[in-house]
């Protein structure tokens, strides 16, 4: 269970939120009796405080998104500039190709005989071998 007494304790966004709004309802009860001046003021102090803390919380999380947000739109842009830089124009067409190309090859060499494909491969490679 989070330390609900530490605003900043709080683990998740919902551990947050759920501080936040014990916050607002704090902030917002009206039902207590006011008699003395001076609690009053006191009160006010408090509801004033809570408030402020609220607004700063609020700030902080819409940075902690903006800054998720950017780190993840370029972490995309990085992954985009370097398939770029290695496959060139349309790298993902490219990427697509290669694996549909895979794929057919290995269905194909899963159906082919071994044997035939040995015996027309070993002379070539030691026609190769010997030159």
């Amino acid at each position: 269970m989070p330390d609900r007494s530490r605003p900043g304790a709080e683990a998740t966004e919902a551990d947050l939120q759920a501080h936040l709004a014990e916050m607002e309802a704090e902030a917002m009860a009206d039902d207590f009796i006011r008699d003395n001046p001076e609690e009053d003021a006191a009160l006010e102090a408090d509801l004033h405080r809570l408030q402020a803390e609220l607004e700063a919380l609020r700030a902080r999380l819409s940075v902690i998104k903006e800054q998720s947000a950017a780190v993840v739109r370029n972490n995309l842009e990085w992954a985009d500039r370097s398939a770029h830089d290695q496959l060139g124009d349309y790298p993902w067409l490219k990427l697509a190709g290669a694996m549909a190309g895979t794929y057919v090859f290995g269905r194909m060499l899963r159906n082919a005989p071994v044997a035939a494909i040995l015996t027309a491969v070993v002379p070539f490679v030691l026609s190769k071998a010997e030159k």
